[in-house]
């Protein structure tokens, strides 16, 4: 038998992956799995390692959604939305079957990089504040302007 390498994502691909793709792609796992999702978990969160305790939690419930059907929801919507079915399309035509396990972890691993690691923990949960915030501000708007 031979031994097959480990699939990794080619440069080239992961170079045309805009940033803007990771926040669509984290904003649409939201929505398929539900805000109270991104809710501290007291039983996934480290006491010992406060820093790194959300960031751990949302790493490991991002490796443990990106084989349901709910992250191949959230992984197409953020490709139409963002017109990037160049990717779609090499997620399911060129990706083999038992590599896009190692695909998707590799997106979820991005993912906590964008989010969690490179703006601090603190500071993304306050994003996440920060958009609802605004999201509610704009729904008020919207009505005192009707």
């Amino acid at each position: 038998m031979e031994n097959e390498e480990k699939y990794t994502m080619p440069d080239e691909i992961r170079e045309k992956i805009p940033p803007e793709f990771y926040s669509a792609l984290f904003g649409e796992i939201v929505s398929v799995f539900g805000f109270r999702w991104l809710l501290p978990d007291k039983y996934l969160i480290q006491p010992d390692k406060p820093d790194l305790g959300y960031t751990d939690m949302i790493s490991r419930m991002l490796l443990d959604i990106h084989v349901t059907t709910g992250w191949d929801t959230a992984f197409n919507q953020a490709c139409r939305k963002l017109s990037l079915k160049w990717l779609e399309d090499y997620e399911h035509y060129e990706v083999r079957g038992y590599d896009r396990e190692a695909f998707d972890h590799e997106l979820s691993e991005e993912m906590i990089r964008h989010f969690c690691l490179a703006k601090k923990t603190p500071n993304y949960r306050m994003f996440i504040v920060r958009l609802e915030k605004e999201k509610n501000a704009e729904k008020k708007d919207g009505a005192d302007n009707s």
